[in-house]
């Protein structure tokens, strides 16, 4: 909706509100920009808005970060055996889930093939360093998809590492994984930080879940 001019100074001010009306149409306590600009000022950067009434608003913030060691030509980091490429397996039903997963393992210099359901990962073939497996899918779910894989029925290797992409991370649901053979799980959502944890644990000491 755009902001008036005379009010775009102080939108970044705590309990600040562009209407202050009761009957304002946008509710909120004015604390959210407040909170933005002091994060972006504690991490050394910059925030700027500008916005035209009844057009809109554009927000432009800058962020200081140091160069990355390890990373490939085209300034992807790379995290994995001597800055190897690998091709991961990721199974997972949901459309933002799987689309989030692939530009995350793709930003950190690696490249997947994403299936919707545990049956399509049996029947696929192809190298792939791991597989991040969804715990609960249509068709078949990833437990029981893990269970064929470890006895071989499907055309991936037997003994391919398995990671469980799970929201369920209760003290069972972790001995069930570890019981059809999984070998590391992710908790949903998961984090950068987290997939960086489980290259690096890949990479150096496989097959250990964590």
């Amino acid at each position: 909706v755009g902001i008036p001019e005379e009010k775009l100074a102080g939108v970044f001010d705590t309990f600040s509100q562009v209407d202050e009306t009761h009957a304002r149409k946008y509710q909120g306590l004015g604390l959210g920009l407040g909170i933005v600009r002091e994060l972006v000022a504690a991490m050394g950067g910059e925030i700027v808005m500008e916005s035209e009434e009844g057009q809109g608003t554009g927000v432009y913030i800058s962020l200081p970060f140091p160069v990355m060691t390890g990373r490939r030509h085209d300034g992807k980091r790379v995290i994995g055996h001597s800055g190897e490429q690998h091709h991961f397996l990721v199974a997972e039903d949901n459309p933002v889930n799987s689309a989030l997963l692939q530009k995350m393992i793709e930003s950190r210099g690696h490249t997947c093939t994403v299936v919707t359901n545990g049956r399509d990962v049996l029947e696929i073939s192809g190298k792939f360093r791991a597989v991040l497996m969804d715990i609960q899918m249509p068709e078949m779910d990833g437990l029981e998809a893990t269970k064929r894989i470890r006895n071989g029925e499907s055309r991936l290797p037997a003994g391919i590492p398995i990671v469980a992409v799970t929201a369920h991370a209760m003290k069972e649901d972790r001995e069930r994984i570890v019981a059809v053979g999984m070998d590391y799980y992710l908790e949903k959502p998961v984090s950068l930080k987290a997939l960086d944890r489980f290259l690096t644990s890949l990479f150096e000491s496989c097959n250990e879940l964590q």
